[in-house]
C-alpha cells in the first residue's frame, strides 16, 4: 500500500452515494484564507466603495486566497457583515435613497462616499470588525484541480461542512497492504483492489475491496470506494489480474511467528513463578 500512497494523503469524504476516500498528492495541497461572506477594505480605499472587496454570492474557488499571498496588514477593515445594517445607519441610507444591503453595495452608486456619511460608516465598520475574533483562525487546506476546463477546489481540512471531508485516513491505509489488483474496464482506467491489515497473515483474512479510479482526465487525484460481495463474481468476469501478493512470503512469516511463539512458551516454562518465594513454616503449640 505504501507504493500506492507514496506522496499522497488520504481523506474520507461523505457523498450522496456514501463514503469514499480521496487520494490527493501532498505537494498539491495548499493552505488558504477562507474569505466567504467577508468584506475587505484595503488601506486608502475607504472613501472609494467601488474598490471594496466583497466575498459574497461567489463560488467557493473565488472565496479562497493562498495564505502565502494574503497579507492582513494590507487592509484597513476586515468585517463579517451581519444580516442587516445597524438601525441608525439603515435609516440614514434610506433617507438618502441608498440600498441597505449589509455589504454596503448601495454605496457603489458613489465614486466617493459623501463626507457627511463617512464618520457614520466608519463607526459601523469598526463595531463589526471588533465582533469578529475568529478571522485569524479561519484557514483551510485545499486541493485544486482542473475539470472540464474549470478549476475545482476541495476543502480538506479546516471546515468539514464545506465539502463533507471530515477526517484524514492516511495512516489507516498505510497500515494496510494490497492483496490483489485487477483492471476492470477495457480502457484500464479503473481497478478493483483488495486490502487487508498489514499484520494480518491468516490463511483466511478479512479483506476489504475497493474500486480505484480518477474523475479527471490527467489523473490529478484518485478515489477509493468500498465495494462488497465481489469475490464470487471475479471468476466469471473479464477482470485482468495485475498483482497478487506472494503467498510464499506469507508462509514464511507464519512459520517465523510460530517459532517465536514456541520459544516464548519455553522461556516462560523455565522462569520461576513470579511472586512465589520460599517461606519456612512454623508450627504453633
Amino acid at each position: 500500500m505504501k507504493s500506492l500512497l507514496e506522496g499522497k494523503r488520504v481523506f474520507e469524504q461523505e457523498t450522496i452515494k456514501g463514503t469514499r476516500y480521496l487520494l490527493v498528492p501532498e505537494n498539491k495541497i495548499e493552505k488558504y484564507k477562507y474569505l466567504a461572506c467577508y468584506l475587505l477594505i484595503k488601506k486608502g480605499d475607504f472613501e472609494y466603495p467601488r474598490r471594496w472587496i466583497r466575498y459574497t454570492d461567489i463560488p467557493f474557488e473565488e472565496a479562497i486566497v493562498p495564505l502565502d499571498t494574503f497579507n492582513i496588514d494590507d487592509y484597513e477593515y476586515i468585517i463579517l457583515p451581519d444580516f442587516s445594517l445597524e438601525e441608525g445607519l439603515k435609516e440614514v441610507f434610506e433617507e438618502n435613497g441608498i440600498d441597505t444591503d449589509p455589504f454596503y453595495k448601495g454605496l457603489m452608486k458613489f465614486e466617493k462616499i459623501p463626507v457627511n456619511l463617512q464618520a457614520l460608516i466608519r463607526d459601523a465598520l469598526e463595531r463589526s470588525e471588533g465582533a469578529d475574533d475568529w478571522f485569524e483562525e479561519h484557514k483551510l487546506e485545499c486541493f485544486t484541480y482542473q475539470k472540464d476546463g474549470k478549476q475545482i477546489a476541495i476543502a480538506l481540512t479546516g471546515d468539514p461542512e464545506i465539502h463533507d471531508v471530515k477526517y484524514e485516513y492516511t495512516q489507516k491505509f498505510l497500515d494496510k497492504r494490497v492483496v490483489k489488483r485487477y483492471f476492470i474496464d477495457s480502457e484500464k482506467t479503473k481497478e478493483l483492489i483488495s486490502l487487508r491489515d498489514k499484520e494480518d497473515i491468516e490463511f483466511h483474512p478479512r479483506e476489504e475491496w475497493f474500486v480505484l479510479y480518477s474523475e479527471t482526465d490527467n489523473n490529478s487525484f484518485f478515489i477509493l470506494e468500498n465495494v462488497y460481495d465481489v469475490e464470487d463474481i471475479i471468476p466469471f468476469v473479464n477482470f485482468v489480474l495485475t498483482y497478487e501478493e506472494d503467498k510464499s512470503l506469507l508462509d514464511e512469516e507464519r512459520e517465523k511467528r510460530r517459532k517465536q511463539r514456541e520459544e516464548e512458551a519455553k522461556r516462560k516454562e523455565k522462569e520461576p513463578e513470579r511472586g512465589m518465594s520460599y517461606r519456612p513454616s512454623h508450627r504453633m503449640f
